[in-house]
Parts: C-alpha cells; sequence; structure tokens
C-alpha cells in the first residue's frame, strides 16, 4: 500500500485517514479474505516523484520489496498473491509497478487513480484549465492501449465529481481499454470526490474482490 502514512503507518492509527490494519483485521476475522500481510509504504516526501511513473521505483517494489516480504513471511507463491494498491498519485503508482512488473505484481487496487498525467504534466501542473481538460492522453492508458494483455487483475473506482475530465474521464478511458482488451476488473463510481472517507470503504471492496475466499 502507498501512501503508508495516510493508511495506517502511525503510531496511532486512529490519525490515519484509511486505517489500513483495522481493516484487514476485520476483513480476516470475517473470512471475507485470507491471511494477508500489508507493507504499508511511505512517500518518504518524493511521491510525486515515485508514484508518477518512476522505473527505479517500481523496480524497487518487484525487485526488493516483494522479495524481502516473501523471505520473511510464508506468502503464495507467484503474482496473483501480490497486490500494490494506492489513492491518486497512488493508484497511478500501483498501476505503473505492475504494468512494468506483470511477473512480481499481479494485482492492482487503484482509488480515484490519477491517469490524466501525461509525460509532460509537470510542466503543465499550475495550469488549472489544463488539469481539468487534458490535452494528451494519460501515459498509463496510452501503455495499455498499445500492449497485449498482461496477466494483472484490477480493482478502480472514482468519484463522479472528482476533477471533470481530468479524473473521472480518464479513469473511465482506462476501464474501457481494460475491458477492451479483456482484463479482469472490477470498476465502481461512487457519489463523491477526491476523498479518503470514500476509500475507507472502497479499500475493503477492493481486497475482497482480488484475494476474497470465494474468487479463486
Amino acid at each position: 500500500m502507498f501512501d503508508g502514512v495516510s493508511y495506517g503507518a502511525l503510531p496511532d492509527e486512529a490519525e490515519a485517514e484509511v486505517p489500513t490494519p483495522t481493516i484487514l483485521d476485520n476483513l480476516i476475522a470475517e473470512k471475507k479474505i485470507g491471511q494477508t500481510v500489508a507493507i504499508l509504504v511511505w512517500s518518504m516526501g518524493k511521491r510525486s516523484r515515485d508514484l508518477t511513473g518512476s522505473k527505479p521505483f517500481s523496480d524497487f517494489v518487484a525487485d526488493e520489496l516483494v522479495p524481502w516480504a516473501r523471505s520473511h513471511y510464508n506468502i503464495t507463491p507467484g503474482p496473483n498473491a501480490v497486490v500494490v494498491a494506492g489513492s491518486s498519485f497512488g493508484g497511478y503508482g500501483a498501476t505503473y509497478s505492475a504494468f512494468t512488473h506483470p511477473e512480481a505484481i499481479g494485482n492492482v487496487i487503484s482509488q480515484s487513480g490519477s491517469y490524466w498525467i501525461s509525460k509532460n504534466w509537470q510542466t503543465v501542473g499550475a495550469d488549472f484549465e489544463h488539469r481539468l481538460y487534458p490535452r494528451e492522453t494519460g501515459t498509463m492508458i496510452d501503455a495499455f492501449k498499445n500492449s497485449k494483455r498482461l496477466p494483472i487483475r484490477f480493482y478502480m473506482d472514482i468519484g463522479v465529481y472528482d476533477l471533470g475530465a481530468a479524473m473521472l474521464g480518464s479513469n473511465r478511458e482506462l476501464r474501457d481499454v481494460l475491458q477492451v482488451k479483456g482484463y479482469d476488473l472490477d470498476y465502481r463510481e461512487f457519489d463523491g470526490a477526491h476523498n479518503s472517507v470514500v476509500w475507507r470503504g472502497t479499500l475493503s471492496d477492493g481486497l475482497i474482490f482480488l484475494l476474497g475466499q470465494t474468487h479463486g
């Protein structure tokens, strides 16, 4: 889980925007998912660098973090047992990590992912109109359009009031591409905006879809 501080990696979990440890404990206790190892990755002030399409960061996740977890815990072999998750930039970063390393990462939870990000996004970041109505197709959308179907499963959600064409529109566009390509996808829209209060509930939906006891 990216943005680990926001997702519960604090001494006082009550201060977290999304209390992931409690959510996981409840899902496991209710037998909605199996035993799960969670790693809450801190952004260390570098989220706009690491979570917006950084190959060195995705290499770290796939080549160092996942093997480290497997060496310390009894985790089911294969990428199908690995989920990367995040919101906003974190949703984009989770998708990018799986796209660049499907041999290690087989599942993505994207909560309000920033799929409007394009190659030149940093140079137009201050231009609100450009961000609201992107002039370029998002980099991840193009990447999936132009690649063969990869063995990745997706849970995606987005608020219907979340930054117009940039957020809602780009999530719908990626959804359409994934569906046409035949990806296993659970896509949902909620009555809200860019809001961690909603993500508290939808994180459970994503975990149950990807790790649920009845799914596989």
